[in-house]
């Protein structure tokens, strides 16, 4: 079973997402705060974090940098969800990810297992 980190401040989207993941058999993890977030992430080391790009202490990007520094979170696969509708550069293969609010269900399963495959398939081959 795969775990993914959910951390956004707004509580029900967390929920609803959480309620979603764990019906598909996720474990989920879920934090309102970047720096909560960070703190998860260290210490139950998911195979997946979906991170908002705006959070009331610390920004996604924040956190992503802070996870990219500690080795053992590196390689953690990471997808941004956000309301801004301008998707950044990101691509499964640098491990990071845009969603763009509002999402249908079937939008984040798949990118959700888009990444998580991706990441198999690098441990798979001894690439990651």
């Amino acid at each position: 079973m795969s775990t993914v980190l959910l951390i956004d401040d707004n509580i029900a989207l967390l929920e609803n997402i959480a309620d979603l993941l764990q019906l598909e058999d996720f474990a989920v993890i879920t934090a309102t705060r970047g720096l909560d977030g960070v703190s998860l992430a260290r210490q139950r080391l998911p195979d997946l974090v979906i991170c908002d790009i705006m959070l009331p202490d610390i920004d996604g990007n924040h956190v992503l940098k802070t996870l990219r520094a500690d080795a053992a979170c590196a390689e953690t696969p990471f997808i941004f969800i956000s309301a801004a509708r301008t998707p950044r550069s990101y691509s499964a293969q640098s491990g990071v990810g845009y969603l763009g609010k509002p999402f249908t269900s079937a939008e984040l399963l798949a990118v959700v297992r888009q990444f998580l495959d991706q990441q198999n398939q690098t441990t798979n081959t001894g690439l990651g």
